[in-house]
């Protein structure tokens, strides 16, 4: 049976939340805007954690050097199947997106439409659908998109 829990991580020491990004560089950084979307995940054991900014999920996640983000979801795998920091998770302006990062096991979608199982290379973000379910490992879980709102 997977546990899953949901941790804040630290933020790195030299990390500002709306730093100034040079005109020459295309991003777009969303925090602190009012606007909120949340991700329900909900794993077949029962367990379920919300993803409001971005997440890293796993056996025991950790960002890179670096890398923010907004939470740690760590899943209890006794056997191994989920890799340490799996998948990566979060919003932009085409949806709610996971990435795997580069996992032993792989990540794997099954849509709601229907359609073919979608298996995630490593590094490709994945823009996901209501209702769609997501395989890392032994692991499952739905996704369940909230609208947006404002705070």
């Amino acid at each position: 049976m997977a546990i899953v829990t949901a941790t804040t991580p630290p933020e790195p020491a030299d990390w500002t939340p709306n730093p100034e990004l040079p005109d020459d560089v295309e991003a777009t950084i969303v925090r602190n805007t009012g606007d909120r979307r949340e991700a329900q995940l909900v794993f077949t054991t029962g367990a379920s954690v919300s993803i409001a900014g971005t997440a890293l999920i796993g056996r025991r996640p950790a960002a890179d050097e670096g890398e923010a983000v907004d939470q740690l979801v760590t899943i209890d795998d006794p056997e191994r199947s989920v890799s340490k920091s799996h998948l990566m998770a979060g919003w932009n302006d085409a949806g709610f997106w996971i990435t795997d990062r580069g996992s032993g096991n792989g990540t794997v979608v099954f849509p709601v439409d229907g359609g073919p199982a979608v298996q995630l290379h490593a590094g490709d973000p994945h823009t996901l659908a209501d209702g769609d379910r997501v395989a890392i490992g032994d692991q499952i879980f739905t996704v369940h998109l909230a609208k947006l709102t404002k705070e």
